[in-house]
């Protein structure tokens, strides 16, 4: 926010442009995930549904940490979907550290645990571990889990 500031001066622009760009990227973000999940229309009509919710327009260009939960959290949900169909495991590597950047922002994105949780139960043993790994490493910072995920990403 003060880079914002410093570059455009005081204004609503300026200390609103941070959660401007996390709306915007979760826009982008509903629309490609519904698109894939459920087909082209869907993620469009979600996307849209979004933009018409009158609190979305009005918490546009306060600085809150609302905007940036959901960018994390639906960049977390797409990774996890992308792993759950190529099994690759920077996929999860990715998945894991949109997690705890979403949980860094706000202690409620622990809810992204659902999606993970369904992947999980879905999994092979060794894409377990490695959604396991990346999920729980991260956020912990662990030395054992990090070693692991050295290993795993190989």
């Amino acid at each position: 926010m003060g880079a914002s500031i410093a570059a455009f001066g005081e204004s609503r622009l300026s200390v609103g442009l941070r959660a401007l760009i996390y709306a915007s990227g979760s826009i982008i973000l509903l629309a490609w995930l519904g698109n894939r999940l459920f087909g082209r229309p869907v993620g469009y009509v979600a996307a849209l549904l979004r933009l018409t919710v009158p609190i979305f327009a009005v918490e546009l260009l306060d600085p809150n940490v609302g905007s940036a939960e959901l960018f994390f959290l639906l960049l977390a949900t797409l990774f996890v979907t992308d792993f759950a169909a190529q099994r690759r495991h920077w996929q999860a590597f990715a998945t894991g550290l949109a997690w705890a950047l979403a949980c860094q922002v706000r202690e409620t994105a622990v809810i992204g645990i659902v999606p993970l949780g369904f992947v999980m139960w879905r999994s092979s043993a060794q894409d377990r571990s490695a959604l396991l790994a990346a999920s729980i490493a991260l956020p912990a910072r662990g030395r054992a889990c990090s070693r692991w995920s050295r290993r795993a990403l190989r």
